[in-house]
């Protein structure tokens, strides 16, 4: 068990992360030329491997939290999908790593392409609905 120190220097260290990737975002990956459409979206991978590291109670409510950040941020299909879709992908890659893939590199890349086809399934099916 983490002493409360190391606790909050970890949970320091994941939002410094967050934003240091919105930094990243903002400033340099929206201003590239769009491949065919699409432009780099970093979160979905930090919400992965964040919740693939802490399990399903600490990595949803990451997840929620830079779902809701994201969504103010602006850039969604709907308000709120990344708020829904981030949430998925957390507890999503939460109970996958703890039952099924290891905790490598090799599992991140597959918690990466999970959660750029949950964020996609979402959009789609709200698309489709609506």
């Amino acid at each position: 068990m983490l002493t409360n120190r190391a606790l909050l220097t970890k949970w320091g260290l994941y939002a410094l992360g967050f934003l240091l990737l919105v930094l990243v975002q903002q400033l340099v990956l929206d201003h590239l030329p769009a491949l065919l459409g699409a432009t780099p979206f970093l979160m979905p991978m930090l919400v992965a491997v964040v919740a693939a590291l802490e399990g399903p109670t600490g990595g949803t409510i990451f997840g929620i939290a830079v779902g809701f950040l994201s969504d103010l941020a602006g850039g969604g299909v709907f308000s709120g999908v990344y708020t829904l879709s981030f949430f998925c992908v957390a507890l999503a890659v939460a109970v996958i790593s703890k039952y099924w893939v290891m905790r490598n590199v090799f599992g991140s890349l597959i918690y990466a392409l999970l959660a750029f086809a949950v964020i996609d399934a979402v959009q789609i099916l709200f698309l489709l609905a609506f």
